[in-house]
């Protein structure tokens, strides 16, 4: 901004008995007719004296009025081309009393003039200092600025001139350059004016939030410079933060309360943090502890009179929750994921602690912090790929051919085949894919043949129960789908992690919904048998699956957290869940889904590694319209595995391509510490479908 400033009225010979005439209004009238304009004039205003009046030092100060006037009408020519404004100094201050004293008042009969004592004192209270040092503008701790504000009396000719003065914006802002502190913060002056006016509005004497939560490297940049604004200063505050920055989705973000939160909880007040999402929401009554008070007593000003220590009470910190979360695994894992939409969630089988679980678009829950929120939740808020979005806990897929061992499992459970039951490949009933012609259940799932897992489903609901095969199949229906649910499909899987979804297994009453009931048979449902149609699942119970498998039929719950301030891990989740199905019955499944990863046609041989024997199953799940997912499931070493997860790439095509080597990287990653097959990696990474 440019500026103009002008010295005292008086600029020359100030303390003479014959004062110079021509100083500020010689300068004022060049200026009325030079073509550069700035932004605005600056008055310093100083040594407006009345007529002789004495100082302590024994000076006469002279007031001329034809000076005076003609200065006013100079500067109401300048508010034609800019603003002006007006500063008073210490002089005039010293001596403004006596302008309208009644010994002195008649000396100004052309003018009457309004002072800033007058509004001052309606207004605030403060004590006053001098502002002005000869003829540099200084605005100090307690100065005040005015907007000089010409008026014409009509109802008195006589004064043609009344001088007003009222209080700039900032009037009430003690030593504030408001152009240079938006400079530093980082706003414009509009911006800023909003805001100190906001603070200004509330109180004078209470203090104000003027910028809130910068981060580190915000207020590194700041600290330095707020010594040259008194009055401003930064106030410390405990902040809960992601320090390894991963993991933003399950760990959540953290903002400020609002008026709901304070009325939901009398715990917070204005300006208080805590966890909005995630687990920062969920363990938010652990992570806070219990804020410590000072009591004091304070005058109408905001002023400390007296401090009651007896009254003192010291904070508490909050408990520490210790996470279950490999942070390398997940660096790694959000690394190969970069540039593609999906996810990934890896189990320890035996535990069932969580080691690392990826939505991708993924983001760093510190860039929702500091003064930048607002545009980055914005940017992430309508960024197409919903980055916001937790796809590893609340994204339901179709299962694909993953879901053809679950349906193997309860067909050997109930009797319905055996592990060498051998069916054909009849390809009029549904299509396939392969060679092949006829298979037993382990080269069925290695097939992943699509016929056989129609007759296997067939069998387990067309049981006869009823001679109406319409009511038969609905029966039977409703019998697979409580043993579907026995692996934790179409539950709240994991229900102390927040937000999960259970998914959809479609039931009898779904269908008589949508068909109308004895309206549908099993042929009308047939798709599910192969793990598409109604159904729906969550990567996190996709890699439970493989835990459940890979443990040889029982689980213990999913969960992220495995202690809470040294007491332990969250009640509930350390209990075992054991399907009703014998552990033989998971050993032909298991052989199946290491016969996928070492079988040269194997569909999920990319996920192989040197010296270590992997299971698992791919799987390339139909999006209507567009492009399939690729999906893969796989647990590792084959006994006693120590990692179970799901891979889930949006948009990929076929599983065995691109989940299947991702998944073979992160359990290489995990068990070795090492990634030999650098190649690999190479092309995952430069993949973006």
């Amino acid at each position: 901004m440019s500026f103009i400033h002008f010295g005292c009225w008086n600029q020359y010979e100030c303390d003479s008995e014959n004062p110079n005439l021509n100083g500020v209004s010689q300068v004022m009238n060049k200026l009325i007719y030079n073509e550069k304009t700035p932004d605005i004039y600056v008055v310093a205003g100083d040594n407006y004296y009345p007529t002789k009046i004495k100082t302590d030092h024994g000076k006469v100060k002279i007031f001329n009025k034809e000076h005076f006037s003609s200065g006013f009408a100079c500067v109401e020519k300048l508010r034609e081309k800019a603003p002006v404004y007006m500063l008073m100094g210490n002089h005039d201050l010293q001596y403004e009393r006596a302008l309208f004293d009644s010994n002195t008042k008649d000396k100004l009969d052309k003018c009457e003039i309004i002072t800033h004592e007058m509004v001052y004192k309606d207004s605030f209270n403060f004590d006053t200092h001098h502002t002005i040092i000869g003829n540099t503008l200084i605005l100090f701790m307690n100065s005040i600025f005015y907007t000089g504000d010409l008026i014409n009396d009509p109802n008195n000719p006589e004064k043609d001139c009344i001088v007003r003065y009222r209080f700039h914006d900032y009037a009430w802002a003690k030593n504030l350059d408001t152009i240079a502190l938006g400079k530093v913060l980082g706003f414009e002056y509009e911006a800023l004016k909003k805001r100190l006016d906001k603070a200004a509005a509330y109180s004078r004497y209470v203090p104000s939030i003027i910028v809130k939560q910068l981060n580190a490297q915000e207020f590194a940049m700041i600290s330095k410079a707020l010594m040259n604004f008194p009055g401003l200063k930064a106030k410390t505050r405990s902040l809960r933060s992601n320090v390894a920055g991963v993991a933003g989705h399950i760990l959540g973000e953290y903002r400020e309360v609002d008026r709901a939160d304070i009325r939901g909880d009398a715990y917070y007040q204005l300006g208080d943090y805590k966890g909005k999402s995630g687990l920062e929401s969920s363990f938010e009554q652990s992570l806070r502890g219990i804020p410590g008070a000072r009591y004091h007593i304070v005058d109408v000003r905001n002023n400390v009179q007296e401090t009651l220590l007896e009254l003192d009470t010291m904070p508490i910190p909050g408990k520490d929750v210790t996470l279950t979360i490999d942070v390398e695994l997940q660096a790694y894992a959000e690394k190969l994921l970069r540039g593609k939409r999906g996810s990934v969630v890896a189990i320890e089988p035996e535990t069932g602690e969580i080691l690392a679980i990826v939505s991708s678009p993924f983001y760093d829950a510190n860039s929702l912090t500091g003064t930048r929120r607002g545009s980055v939740y914005d940017s992430l808020n309508t960024h197409p790929w919903k980055p916001l979005y937790n796809r590893a806990l609340r994204g339901t897929y179709r299962p694909g051919s993953i879901f053809k061992m679950v349906q193997g499992l309860i067909a050997l459970d109930e009797g319905m085949i055996s592990a060498n039951t051998t069916i054909a490949c009849n390809r009029s009933i549904i299509g396939c894919h392969g060679p092949h012609t006829a298979d037993n259940l382990t080269d069925a799932i290695s097939h992943s043949c699509n016929p056989y897992f129609y007759e296997v489903m067939r069998r387990v609901v067309m049981k006869g129960r009823d001679p109406n095969p319409l009511k038969d199949a609905s029966i039977g229906l409703t019998h697979w789908n409580e043993k579907i649910k026995e692996f934790g499909f179409g539950t709240k899987l994991g229900g102390h992690i927040p937000w999960v979804r259970p998914g959809s297994i479609p039931n009898a009453l779904d269908y008589d919904k949508i068909y109308g009931k004895n309206h549908w048979g099993y042929k009308t449902i047939y798709s599910i048998s192969i793990g598409e149609g109604e159904l729906l699942t969550t990567p996190l119970q996709m890699a439970n699956l493989a835990a459940i498998i890979g443990n040889r039929g029982f689980y213990r719950e999913p969960h992220p957290v495995r202690d809470i301030g040294g007491l332990g891990k969250p009640a509930g989740i350390d209990s075992i869940h054991t399907l009703d199905i014998l552990p033989k019955h998971f050993e032909t499944v298991v052989n199946a889904m290491q016969k996928v990863i070492e079988d040269p046609n194997g569909t999920g041989n990319l996920a192989q590694i040197d010296g270590m024997t992997i299971c698992g199953k791919t799987g390339t799940v139909q999006n209507k319209g567009k492009e399939d997912h690729s999906v893969f499931i796989a647990f590792a070493p084959r006994d006693n595995p120590k990692i179970a997860l799901s891979v889930y790439v949006e948009y990929a095509g076929a599983g065995g391509a691109w989940a299947a080597p991702i998944a073979g990287l992160l359990i290489e990653k995990y068990l070795t510490d090492t990634v030999s097959n650098t190649l690999r990696e190479e092309r995952i990474l430069a993949f973006q479908p």
